[in-house]
This record gives C-alpha cells, structure tokens and sequence, in this order.
C-alpha cells in the first residue's frame, strides 16, 4: 500500500517543486512520568523505577480534510534501551498505533539494532493511516491527532542524554506525512517539521545532598 502511496506522492511532489508552498506537518511529543504530565519541549529528568508514557502528536497547516498516511521510524541510543525494564509498544496493552490509524496492510513497528551494537536503538517502519471519509465511517477529521505511544519502564538510571526523534525507515528509507485534500481520497505530501524528545539523567543523590547542606548553611548564616 504504501508503496503505491509514495509512487504517486513522489509524482505529486514533483509537479509542486517549482512552486514554494507551506504545507508543514509538525510532530511533536507529549509526555507523562508516574502519571504526571511533564514538559517535552525542554529535557526531561528521569531515573530508574520511573513509568514514563511518550506519545509522538501531529498538527498541519493547513487542514484540508484531515490526515491521511504517515510511514517512519522513532531513532534513539542504546542507552533507551539498555535503561529499560520494559519498552512496550504492544497494541493489544494499549500502546503502539492509534486504533484510529492502525491499518491492516501496516506495520505497528519493530525493534531493530541499525548500527549492529548487539542493542536495539530504532522502533522501525511504523505505518499509520486511514481510508478516505467517502468510504470510511470512523474518520477522524481532527487535528492535533495522537499517533503512537510508548510506555517506558525504567530499571536503572540513564548513563547519558538520550533523545527520540522521528526518522526515516531503516528497511525502506521512508518518511511520508500526507494530508487528504478533499472528500474522495486525493493526498498531498506535508513537508515536515520534527521536534527532538530528550531524556536526561537525575542528578546524583551525592550532589543533591550537597546543594541541601549548602542551602542549611546559608540558612543558618542568614
């Protein structure tokens, strides 16, 4: 299907490129640990036994008739994984492909180690996508949309900065983002717009413990 799908978008895209045009999809990420939503546009600190939820959004401009197909990977390091009691993308736990976009003929992603470490570091060939509204009962015409969640667990602290950020695929080199442009099934390909999700480590316990002595300090001083 999507190779079908990337055929006529490269076609598309061909017959646009004389032409400037700001057709921008942005994806973006939301982000809760221990059930508490956190800011993603600004590092997030994170240790071992954190539940850390991630779910990759996007909005586009303009709307049209709403989303159509999107094929990529979520790249990351080792140390995403090696950190991990679990990394769950398991569709029947609630996690994964939004249901919306979860079509039969793609893929809800794999785990695969591109740099041949002995360490997974790339969720590969995630597909979303829905029928047209002229043949499709369920269609979400909304926008921002959900498209895929993560649930992290952590089993022990992280030994370095770490990010997620949306790329093309490993198998296929595929990174497609396509909005309908009207009712029967017509696309266009969205330029896109990737935001970086970065994890940091907790500071050590030893220097916490030294910035509360000197605040004491300070305190008694005063």
């Amino acid at each position: 299907m999507f190779a079908r799908l990337l055929t006529i978008g490269v076609l598309a895209t061909a017959l646009l490129a004389g032409s400037a045009h700001a057709d921008i999809m942005h994806w973006y990420w939301e982000v809760e640990v221990n059930g508490q939503s956190v800011d993603a546009t600004v590092p997030v600190v994170v240790g071992a036994g954190d539940q850390v939820d991630i779910e990759l959004w996007a909005d586009w401009k303009p709307h049209r008739w709403g989303f159509a197909a999107g094929y990529f990977s979520i790249s990351t390091q080792d140390a995403f994984f090696e950190a991990a009691e679990t990394v769950n993308i398991d569709e029947d736990d609630g996690f994964g492909r939004n249901p919306s976009f979860a079509d039969l003929q793609t893929e809800n992603g794999t785990f695969m180690d591109s740099d041949t470490s002995g360490q997974m570091d790339v969720i590969d060939t995630i597909g979303v996508s829905q029928l047209p509204f002229f043949i499709n009962d369920t269609y979400d015409s909304g926008n921002p949309l959900p498209f895929y969640r993560i649930h992290w667990s952590l089993a022990s602290d992280l030994s370095k900065q770490i990010s997620l950020i949306r790329s093309p695929t490993v198998v296929h080199g595929y990174l497609v983002g396509q909005v309908f442009a009207d009712k029967w099934g017509t696309y266009l390909d969205y330029t896109p717009d990737d935001e970086r999700l970065i994890f940091v480590p907790e500071p050590p316990v030893a220097a916490m413990l030294c910035l509360l002595l000197a605040a004491q300090r300070r305190r008694i001083l005063i």
